[in-house]
């Protein structure tokens, strides 16, 4: 876990970046929030920039660059995203050995 210069912890400390089907996995299986398709995009190039900012977006809140608030606002329509969610995040963070555990 990363800390702040005041010794509260940050965000979580990862061997790599999620990708952009480890995001929606953990988003829409995880936290039940469902993201969008293809189809729900004008062309091919927003939902690609839509799938990077998710990207970024996930990876980003898990370090500890970006609240709950800031995800939930962005994906859950301002829905909390809940403090207990964390628990099977980690697990799965813990199977794909994406969370640095040392």
């Amino acid at each position: 876990m990363t800390m702040e210069k005041n010794g509260f912890p940050k965000g979580l400390i990862l061997n790599r970046e999620l990708d952009f089907n480890e995001c929606k996995h953990l988003m829409e299986d995880i936290l039940g929030i469902f993201l969008g398709n293809v189809s729900d995009f004008f062309d091919i190039e927003e939902y690609n920039e839509y799938c990077d900012e998710l990207v970024e977006n996930v990876n980003d809140w898990l370090r500890g660059e970006c609240d709950d608030c800031y995800l939930s606002s962005q994906y859950a329509y301002g829905d909390d995203i809940g403090t207990m969610n964390i628990i099977p995040v980690i697990e799965f963070l813990q199977e794909r050995n994406i969370l640095k555990t040392e």
